[in-house]
């Protein structure tokens, strides 16, 4: 009885608050009016988060870490008086996890007795474990706290789905956890993304990466709400380049291939993050950028020269039929120059990661190449093919046979 008490009044605050990070709650802020609300407010956000750590913008007084920790020293004094509130000693421990201090975090928490350990202590607890490199111990306190978990709905009707929202969020953060303590204790190096879907391969239709698509089989491996989820996990964690990475892939299958570009720039530019199977991925992705500017440049070349094909004026004097023909001609002529312009055949300005030595580095795919000469003689054939049945039913009208009976005299 006394465990419920606890989780209804928990639910009271924590709830309409809306906690920030797994693991890691945080009543001053708001979450889940990022994930689920407008993708430039979830990406300043993200932003926000990541300059907690930026030492440089401590001078100015409304940068977020300046912010942050004016509220640690608030916090800190009220901690030595003795006057720290539960709550408050929970913000506190997000705050150094924030600026990186998960040691802090860990030092403030565990001094509550196990039995005063619900699940947002408890999750805190994981989140800071993380944070300080601990992966066992993250895994046994999320276990932990996924058990303790309050059921929202015998207090609150309206506000259980952000708490059942928190718990899926969590299990997929235990799976995360899980899967790295995997790689460590096998010694592996991380080559590769985060097995939150194990079953899904990151491949389009051809069998292999691809820009903007995913294979239409491998949907299935995908839960309905997978892009939240990975939204909410960077939002938890987001000085985690390798779950960055895994946004930039579910922003690419989703079509939006130049956006999940800019979030691959950023981790090898400004973050140097890289590896075999990145490398490969941001390779694909600048050669559709290159092979997509290039058309962009074609398409007024293609304009001109198909203005300039010599038979196009007489369609307009010929019947339909015939005019379509002659015009699906002038296509085919305009094609056939422009398809002599070469694509682009060097790689992508930006160079692999500087932690590449020569012999190690990938060798760069040749990428998708259009094949312009079939796609011109597919385009043309298809319209000579919708001329010539126009010609034919029309010239079956001709000689359908008059039903109507005849007028008497």
């Amino acid at each position: 009885m006394r465990g419920l008490l606890v989780a209804a009044v928990l639910s009271a605050w924590l709830l309409p608050c809306v906690p920030v990070r797994g693991g890691l709650y945080n009543t001053d802020e708001r979450l889940l009016d990022r994930v689920f609300g407008a993708p430039a407010d979830y990406t300043r956000f993200l932003d926000e988060l990541q300059s907690v750590v930026a030492v440089e913008t401590e001078g100015n007084p409304n940068s977020p870490r300046s912010q942050v920790l004016q509220r640690v020293l608030a916090l800190e004094k009220k901690e030595q008086d003795g006057s720290l509130t539960y709550e408050e000693r929970v913000n506190l421990s997000a705050c150094y996890v924030r600026l990186r201090q998960p040691d802090k975090a860990i030092r403030l928490l565990t001094v509550l007795p196990p039995r005063q350990r619900d699940f947002v202590v408890l999750s805190n607890l994981a989140m800071a474990s993380q944070e300080a490199g601990q992966l066992d111990r993250a895994e046994s306190y999320l276990v932990d706290a996924l058990e303790a978990w309050p059921n929202a709905s015998l207090w609150l009707p309206n506000s259980s789905w952000r708490l059942n929202w928190l718990r899926l969020a969590e299990k997929y953060h235990l799976r995360l956890v899980r899967a790295r303590l995997r790689e460590q204790r096998e010694g592996r190096i991380p080559e590769s993304l985060d097995a939150l879907f194990p079953e899904l391969r990151w491949v389009g239709p051809s069998g292999e990466y691809e820009a903007g698509i995913l294979a239409a089989d491998q949907w299935a491996h995908l839960p309905a709400s997978s892009m939240d989820i990975v939204k909410q996990l960077v939002l938890w964690m987001p000085h985690d380049l390798r779950l960055r990475w895994m946004l930039a892939e579910m922003v690419n299958v989703t079509n939006d291939w130049p956006g999940a570009l800019k979030l691959m720039d950023d981790l090898s530019i400004s973050q140097n993050y890289g590896n075999r199977q990145f490398r490969e991925h941001h390779t694909v992705l600048r050669r559709a950028k290159d092979v997509y500017e290039h058309l962009h440049r074609l398409a007024p070349r293609y304009l001109e020269e198909k203005a300039a094909a010599s038979l196009v004026p007489l369609g307009y004097l010929l019947p339909p039929g015939a005019g379509v023909t002659l015009e699906a001609a002038g296509t085919a002529v305009a094609l056939d120059k422009i398809v002599k312009e070469k694509l682009p055949e060097t790689e992508p300005s930006l160079g692999p990661s500087t932690n590449d030595s020569p012999a190690t580095a990938p060798t760069p795919s040749a990428g998708w190449t259009p094949e312009w000469r079939q796609i011109g003689v597919s385009f043309v054939a298809g319209v000579i093919v919708a001329a010539l049945l126009s010609l034919q039913l029309r010239e079956m009208r001709k000689r359908k046979p008059d039903t109507q009976p005849a007028s008497p005299e």
